[in-house]
């Protein structure tokens, strides 16, 4: 069993969804956390639901959207715990409707929230997992991104886009002490996910049909593969971007 005893684990945006599965899987297999995010209700709720079970976890607000947010969390992750071994960066919105109809001010926050925000994230975890030796970091991005269009969600899907470039380039820029890789995640039950699917007028049980495994996936699918990409066991991958969608994107449209 992966294991992550002795090692601390940031997750950005980890106060629901994805990001809430991720870091309670990391404090199962031993790791002290830091759960991060806007919602501070609910980020405590996690962290004493782990401190519940034996876990060690610490919230910290931070607004991905402002630089000095984000160095303000890293500071008092350091100031916390002294080292930081492994992050996931998966803050992540979405605004939904067809470009040209688009606010400026939903672009720019989309944009601000999915990839400059997560650069950001990058720029200040670095330093502080070199100072302890280095560390491994995974980012959030999406098929729809990396494999697909999605017609009214434009500026999510260039972020997504614009994660898995970013993710290739840091990889080289943080070698050999940072690995730095991606996940691309598509029909994942989680609350984002449901709202973008009320959007498209589509149900889970098409969805289900024209899925190759003949089910959905769970944000716990992601955790797992998050972890793997922080553990020793993936310590020759860097650079990539892992797909987990059940192999949604690889069968035939016919």
């Amino acid at each position: 069993m992966i294991s992550f005893e002795g090692k601390v684990a940031l997750v950005v945006g980890s106060t629901s969804g994805i990001g809430e599965a991720t870091v309670r899987a990391f404090a199962r297999r031993g790791a002290k956390v830091v759960v991060s995010g806007r919602r501070e209700r609910l980020g405590q709720d996690v962290v004493r639901a782990i401190e519940d079970v034996g876990g060690t976890g610490l919230f910290v607000h931070v607004d991905v959207r402002d630089a000095a947010s984000i160095e303000a969390m890293i500071d008092q992750v350091m100031e916390h715990f002294g080292q930081l071994d492994c992050a996931f960066n998966a803050a992540g919105i979405e605004r939904y409707g067809a470009l040209a109809e688009l606010s400026v001010e939903d672009l720019d926050n989309v944009l601000a929230t999915n990839l400059r925000g997560l650069s950001l994230c990058m720029k200040y975890e670095i330093p502080a997992m070199l100072a302890g030796g280095g560390g491994a970091i995974v980012n959030a991005s999406s098929q729809g991104g990396n494999a697909v269009g999605v017609p009214t969600n434009s500026p999510y899907t260039a972020a997504k886009a614009g994660v898995v470039g970013i993710t290739r380039t840091i990889a080289l820029e943080g070698s050999p002490h940072i690995r730095v890789n991606a996940v691309a995640a598509a029909n994942i039950r989680s609350d984002m996910a449901r709202g973008a699917w009320k959007s498209f007028n589509v149900s889970e049980d098409e969805l289900v049909k024209h899925s190759p495994v003949g089910r959905l996936g769970e944000p716990e699918d992601v955790a797992n593969a998050v972890l793997f990409l922080c553990s020793e066991e993936a310590s020759f991958i860097t650079g990539t971007t892992l797909c987990v969608d059940g192999g949604w994107v690889v069968q035939p449209n016919l």
